[in-house]
């Protein structure tokens, strides 16, 4: 909700307190000038000093409030009352000389405060006069405040010309009088003192006229400054009044309260500094909105591209954002390398169509994709019915993902076989090692993907777990990787794929098995290991005969049935030398 700051009027503004130490030191000064007055001159001149100097602190106080309580009559009473005051101030020491006349000596202090605070009180209160001239009579003929200053310092100066003229004449007067008394020429109620007539008859007319300003000069002087501090004072505070609305405006919007709102009012520079604000905080709001709505927009992009480009490729790539990726950026990292494929999906889609296969794989996938990310393993691609995903915490990782896909897969063959479709079987396959990390493509087009040795080596065990019937394999640098005892594997193979010069072992995951096919597994390990002992020495008869017996008591057991089948195919291989135990691959 806006909120509207109010343009301070200076009758509501808050008034100064009281001096009541000013006050206190003038009862004082004047208490010890009246009774040192015949004891002590020295401390008598001292105390009057300082009465006089604080009577002026409390008149001017005193002036200042008698302004504050007349901005807060009509303009006409105003403006006659505020001409009336300073006519206070002239007589001002009419209470002190009575009360010296009763009281004696302890009041003549008194007296010269009285008198020259009333001066002062007078001066000051034709200052407010000339001030409230303007706010009345002038403001309502000149919005222009700069005009309204150079008025206060037209009435101030024409014052003061006005009083210069006047005292001039006075002075030139007096002077006249005491001279032709000097000279012998009498004069009624003229008497000068012999010493004084003597010096002035030896005056010439330059002296004379030197004097004359001389005292001009001063007498103006000391009845013009309270005026024009006073003035100025007043101007400034109401001109101060007035932006003091501002600056606390300005700190609300600091702190960022944007619908802070200031009235318009007051002179025609105010109204346009102010008007101003409001424009500016107006903008600032829309600028802002626009900003937050941009933000939100920006990341709403963001995360839809992070579901491109995941945010992880760009820690890894060192980049802070997606702009600063260009084409060959690239690292070299030791990390783990999973691909994931659905069994018979092919056949699969043919059955569903498009648009059921689109959704039948989203719903897959969606099954599939937190078990990945939860051990903070990075998607790479979508490949299809598969998924290619890198784990840069390493070996263990990837295959506690693949333990979880392999239980996520058992519940979503639940919902499948509760649906009256057939569950589905998957491949899994694990390599860990160094591979670069990088961005390949044209100039229009890139793509952030993975290039190395483990990651071809992880999508060639994935195909084998086709051959060897099994569901999850890794090969022997993710299983060089893991810790002692973490995982339930058994050694299935060792391996040369098509185009590489040198075999691999490869192992099963049995953890994330049903449990009866995981006990089974267990149950005939010693036995497997055995007859995996016998193919690699050659001893092919006595191998598939110990394989067929492992195939019957479990038939699930994939990798049984595969060696019983192949050891029949390698019996007239049986006892040759150059037989070293390794399968070779004739495919990718």
């Amino acid at each position: 909700m806006s909120q509207k700051l109010t343009i301070i009027d200076p009758a509501t503004a808050n008034a100064r307190p009281p001096p009541r130490r000013a006050a206190l030191v003038f009862g004082v000064a004047t208490a010890v000038a009246g009774v040192s007055a015949d004891l002590l001159p020295s401390v008598t001149s001292l105390s009057g000093s300082v009465s006089v100097v604080s009577g002026f602190v409390l008149l001017a106080w005193c002036e200042h409030w008698i302004y504050r309580r007349l901005l807060r009559r009509r303009p006409l009473s105003r403006l006659l009352l505020s001409a009336l005051v300073p006519a206070i101030g002239l007589f001002l020491w009419v209470p002190a000389l009575i009360g010296a006349a009763i009281l004696g000596s302890f009041l003549l202090p008194l007296m010269g405060t009285a008198v020259a605070g009333g001066l002062w009180f007078a001066s000051a209160a034709a200052g407010s006069f000339v001030v409230v001239l303007i706010d009345t009579v002038v403001s309502a003929l000149v919005v222009d405040f700069r005009r309204r200053v150079q008025l206060a310092v037209l009435l101030l100066a024409t014052s003061a010309a006005v009083v210069s003229a006047v005292t001039f004449f006075l002075v030139e007067a007096t002077i006249e009088a005491v001279l032709a008394v000097a000279h012998g020429e009498a004069r009624a109620g003229v008497n000068l003192d012999p010493e004084l007539a003597q010096r002035l008859v030896g005056m010439d007319p330059e002296q004379a006229s030197w004097a004359i300003a001389g005292v001009t000069l001063l007498v103006v002087a000391i009845f013009l400054l309270p005026a024009i501090l006073s003035a100025c004072g007043k101007l400034a505070d109401a001109v101060m009044e007035r932006l003091n609305p501002l600056d606390e405006a300005f700190s609300r919007v600091t702190e960022g309260d944007l619908d802070i709102q200031v009235e318009v009012g007051g002179s025609r520079e105010l109204q346009r500094i102010t008007s101003g604000f409001n424009r500016m905080v107006g903008s600032l709001r829309e600028t802002l909105t626009s900003l937050d709505q941009r933000n939100r927009e920006l990341t709403a992009t963001n995360q839809a591209t992070s579901r491109f480009v995941p945010f992880t490729f760009l820690e890894l790539l060192d980049k802070r954002s997606i702009v600063e990726i260009a084409r060959g950026d690239q690292v070299q990292l030791d990390v783990a390398v999973m691909f994931t494929d659905i069994r018979g999906f092919t056949t699969l889609a043919e059955a569903m169509g498009p648009e059921q296969t689109f959704a039948f794989i989203n719903r897959y996938l969606e099954r599939m994709e937190p078990t990945i990310a939860a051990r903070g393993g990075v998607i790479n691609e979508f490949l299809g019915d598969g998924i290619m995903a890198i784990f840069p915490r390493g070996a263990e990782s990837a295959v506690e993902a693949a333990v979880a896909m392999a239980e996520a897969l058992s519940s979503f063959n639940v919902d499948l076989v509760a649906e009256g479709r057939e569950p589905i079987r998957v491949g899994i396959g694990v390599q860990s090692g160094a591979l670069m990390l990088g961005t390949i493509g044209g100039r229009d087009r890139l793509s952030c993907t993975v290039i190395g040795d483990p990651a071809n080596a992880a999508a060639r065990v994935e195909g084998m777990t086709k051959l060897y019937r099994v569901q999850t394999l890794i090969a022997e640098g993710a299983f060089a990787q893991l810790p002692d005892g973490a995982f339930d594997l058994r050694e299935i193979d060792r391996v040369q794929a098509l185009g590489k010069h040198e075999a691999m072992r490869i192992y099963e995951v049995l953890d994330g098995l049903p449990a009866a096919t995981r006990e089974a597994r267990r149950q005939h390990r010693a036995a497997f290991e055995r007859a995996l002992g016998l193919y690699r020495r050659g001893a092919f008869r006595a191998a598939a005969k110990a394989f067929e017996t492992i195939a019957k008591a479990d038939p699930t057991d994939g990798p049984a049935t595969v060696y019983a089948e192949r050891c029949v195919s390698l019996f007239d291989r049986e006892g040759d030398p150059d037989w070293d135990g390794v399968s070779q691959l004739g495919s990718k």
